[in-house]
């Protein structure tokens, strides 16, 4: 059996405007960190990007690895217009995170949250994720079955506010994948059960998702059948979402294109997601017709060294349409600065301006009988965090 040290995560934010779903920041300290390339890497999730400590090692459990994470949370936020600043403040969001083989056959992964946002209810633990995955043959075949986020598109960030791409493209189901990798280029494909039925009748959903590695440059398409199940709407955000609502009248597919390309001490990260088709106005409808959310995000990034001090400069833009239902912004526009200070310390700032939906635009949401409404106005967000590791 083999221990080493635990390690335990704690971070301290202060949230802008730009808001979202909150998860672990990217460490980007270039020579004491990298990005993961595995493919069994569950979509979006932002892992410890150092080599994880192995706490126990023997014939039946092999290499178990935990990482917990603490977000303390808070705002800065000035709407134009208005001369006051306001603030947010909230009791922390965690993240635990489990890894371990199993009988050398299986590897299981596990994370829970204990989330006080987006959802208006009370604070609440969330078991977002546990699946299992087979043992690769010849590192080319695998299958994963559990919970997990899906495959559909990407969304990879030095940010701590995750891409509003994400917010549209995540969407965290019980689901069974099965995975090939030939030749650089790997081809997913899934089905899962909605939390949603179509009609009073259940359906099955199902996803595709293939991706071509050139080196430095990966880039990837993806197909699902149902965006019903998009995080922002089973979430209960905006008008209420699709949480309680027992049944939909129409199924909308949604397709996306990404990309990430890593060259020296840069980075770009890229991706748009759309719907193939509208939803049925009973459904969702934005400015009296059916809506057709649609979502895409490019982050340019550079690493750097000063004063020794690992560092990364970020700028990232976001464009949304169709998507005023859930309270998101129509623009986005993002400047960070990462300080890999240690192994163990980790300190971030990011300035957004955040541009809202026209006062003409209007989402309406019948099974809720709510309406959003646009107010036009620009909003802006100061945030910092510091990150403990120990």
């Amino acid at each position: 059996m083999q221990i080493k040290k635990k390690v335990i995560t704690t971070i301290f934010g202060v949230i802008g405007l730009s808001g979202g779903f909150i998860q672990a920041p990217a460490y980007a300290g270039k020579s004491q960190y990298k990005h993961s390339t595995d493919a069994v890497t569950q979509n979006g999730n932002k892992f410890p990007q150092a080599d994880p400590n192995v706490l126990m090692s023997n014939r039946y459990i092999q290499d178990l690895k935990l990482d917990f994470y603490l977000f303390m949370v808070g705002a800065l936020n000035r709407t134009e217009g208005s001369d006051t600043w306001t603030h947010y403040t909230d009791i922390p969001d965690t993240k635990f995170y489990v890894d371990f083989k199993l009988f050398n056959a299986l590897t299981f992964h596990s994370l829970t949250k204990y989330i006080t946002t987006p959802t208006p209810v009370a604070h609440t633990i969330d078991f977002t994720e546990d699946y299992f995955t087979t043992k690769p043959l010849n590192h080319h075949y695998w299958v994963v079955f559990g919970k997990k986020w899906l495959d559909f598109s990407s969304f990879k960030s030095t940010l701590y506010i995750s891409p509003v791409t994400k917010k549209l493209g995540h969407i965290n189901q019980y689901t069974l994948s099965v995975s090939a990798n030939i030749d650089n280029t790997t081809l997913t494909g899934y089905i899962f059960r909605p939390k949603n039925k179509l009609n009073d009748h259940g359906y099955v959903g199902y996803g595709l998702d293939l991706k071509h590695s050139w080196g430095k440059l990966i880039f990837g398409a993806s197909f699902i059948n149902s965006l019903s199940d998009q995080i922002v709407l089973q979430y209960n955000s905006g008008t209420g979402g699709f949480i309680d609502q027992v049944s939909l009248y129409k199924k909308v597919p949604a397709a996306s294109v990404y990309s990430t390309f890593n060259y020296k001490d840069w980075y770009v990260y890229d991706a748009i997601i759309s719907a193939i088709s509208r939803f049925d106005t009973r459904d969702l409808e934005f400015n009296q017709k059916g809506a057709r959310p649609l979502a895409a995000s490019i982050e340019v990034g550079k690493h750097f060294k000063l004063f020794k001090q690992n560092l990364t400069a970020v700028a990232r833009a976001e464009y949304t349409k169709a998507m005023l239902y859930a309270k998101i912004p129509k623009y986005q526009f993002t400047l960070g600065l990462n300080d890999q200070v240690s192994n163990h310390l980790l300190l971030q700032v990011q300035g957004t301006y955040a541009k809202s939906y026209a006062k003409a635009d209007q989402a309406y949401q019948q099974s809720k009988n709510k309406t959003v409404t646009g107010t036009g106005k620009g909003n802006l967000g100061i945030m910092g965090i510091i990150t403990l590791r120990f």
